[in-house]
């Protein structure tokens, strides 16, 4: 298909449309590592390496993954999952009927899923914020000096793993849902439908946990450490085919 390039200062736009109004197009585009990116795309994975620079990526059906680099990051997929690794810049980051995960980032995170489960590993933040309605919220890392770490889930577990030098104010959240420690946490009544607190250490960095109707878990890091690694280690099951799109459906790549 006849690809259109329009360029302007600070600007490149391409985009391709055939005759009939229907086109289906791979882009891969080399650009320099400071140029800050808007991409979009209907039915494709958007992949992003190594920029230094703000970076704006959706999808629709395709997968969203940028890893490397810095600058802030806006990522979004409606069906597609989406990733973010190993930058530097605030991340926020979200998914609708899919999984959300960001690793080794250093800066403020916001990611949220409706559908799929959130994970978050080894992140130097000192403000993050996890959310899920039906899926699971998992979070292991260093919680900074005077941090604020929020992660909550509707019908969904919240996991969180914990150094054994944290010091942390908790605040946890059960409604018809349950919450069970694997650390020496203060021994009080926690009856399901209330909210309540203690301290972790010194305390002065806030965790605020809740779910309304699924498991509550505080855990060791090193607990969390030994699950990543049996999970890694397990066999991969083939992932079912998606049905094909109804030719009325098709966009542009």
């Amino acid at each position: 298909e006849p690809i259109n390039v329009s360029q302007s200062p600070g600007m490149l736009d391409l985009s391709a449309v055939s005759p009939a109004g229907l086109a289906e197009v791979d882009y891969k585009v080399n650009v320099t590592e400071l140029m800050p990116l808007m991409l979009s795309a209907f039915e494709s994975p958007i992949v992003v390496k190594g920029i230094k620079a703000p970076v704006l990526a959706t999808s629709i059906r395709g997968d969203v993954t940028c890893t490397g680099g810095s600058g802030n990051r806006r990522l979004s997929s409606v069906e597609g999952r989406v990733q973010c690794a190993d930058t530097k810049g605030d991340v926020t980051a979200g998914s609708i009927d899919s999984d959300v995960l960001v690793e080794r980032i250093d800066g403020a995170v916001q990611v949220e899923s409706v559908n799929g489960d959130v994970r978050i590993d080894h992140v130097a933040s000192s403000d993050l914020d996890a959310s899920s309605m039906a899926g699971s919220v998992v979070f292991s890392g260093p919680f900074q000096k005077k941090g604020r770490y929020r992660l909550s889930s509707h019908s969904g577990g919240v996991l969180v793993g914990v150094p054994d030098d944290a010091d942390l104010d908790v605040s946890v959240a059960t409604f018809v849902g349950d919450f069970v420690s694997g650390l020496a946490t203060p021994k009080s009544p926690r009856p399901r439908g209330r909210r309540f607190g203690f301290t972790l250490g010194a305390g002065g960095s806030s965790l605020e946990l809740e779910s309304y109707e699924g498991l509550i878990q505080m855990v060791k890091a090193s607990e969390m450490h030994l699950r990543h690694a049996a999970r890694a280690s397990a066999p991969v099951a083939p992932l079912a085919p998606r049905p094909p799109v109804p030719p009325r459906y098709r966009r542009g790549r």
